[in-house]
């Protein structure tokens, strides 16, 4: 996903969509160590992509605000990007309880 920035100075991006994003497989027994791991990695490198993306979009708004244009509609996709934040954290956190749990089971 990229940002873009229009002629007239606006944000010009669009919020992530998450009704078309395939969905995520819960982990559960049914899972083995290898694929927990792979899976607790991807879901790592979305919440790192998350932060990344709302910490650009701060920076859009303060821009936006410093030089007196409107950001209603960048703060409007900041709270969106906030939201993802949230979600993607509670997915890491979930996936790294999973993880320890599969680790005590094995170990």
């Amino acid at each position: 996903m990229s940002w873009k920035k229009n002629d007239s100075g606006d944000a010009g991006a669009s919020p992530p969509d998450t009704h078309d994003r395939p969905q995520r497989p819960a982990a559960s027994a049914d899972m083995d160590g290898e694929q927990m791991r792979d899976h607790m990695e991807e879901t790592e490198r979305r919440a790192t992509e998350a932060e990344r993306l709302a910490n650009q979009q701060r920076a859009l708004v303060a821009a936006l605000d410093r030089n007196g244009h409107d950001a209603a509609e960048a703060r409007r996709l900041l709270r969106i990007l906030e939201e993802r934040v949230a979600l993607e954290e509670a997915d890491r956190d979930r996936m790294r309880r999973d993880l320890a749990a599969l680790r005590r089971r094995e170990g």
